[in-house]
């Protein structure tokens, strides 16, 4: 799921980043790791700890604490890798669940 940009502030250029829409995948998601990327995750990139630090005022503490979020400025080929990797991560996981 993307991150959605809500605003930018033209003097810093820096993309504020929807605090909230990031809460709702820890809580609603609880992921072992949260991974940031696309066009806008390299300006995100120094803002990594506050962005922790803002998602504490919406996330749940405990789904929070076990959340690994990793902020990657990458292009979009690899954001595309990784979404298939994790796809078939996932359905190996369940194969082998079913079991």
């Amino acid at each position: 799921m993307p991150v959605r940009v809500v605003e930018v502030d033209p003097a810093a250029t820096v993309p504020r980043v929807d605090h909230a829409g990031l809460a709702v995948i820890v809580n609603g998601l609880n992921p072992e790791r949260l991974v940031v990327t696309g066009g806008v995750a390299e300006s995100l990139k120094p803002l990594e700890l506050r962005i922790r630090h803002q998602l504490q005022r919406y996330a749940f503490a405990r789904a929070l604490e076990t959340t690994r979020i990793e902020i990657v400025p990458q292009g979009k080929q690899s954001t595309v890798r990784g979404g298939a990797a994790l796809v078939q991560y996932e359905a190996e996981r369940r194969r082998v669940g079913a079991r």
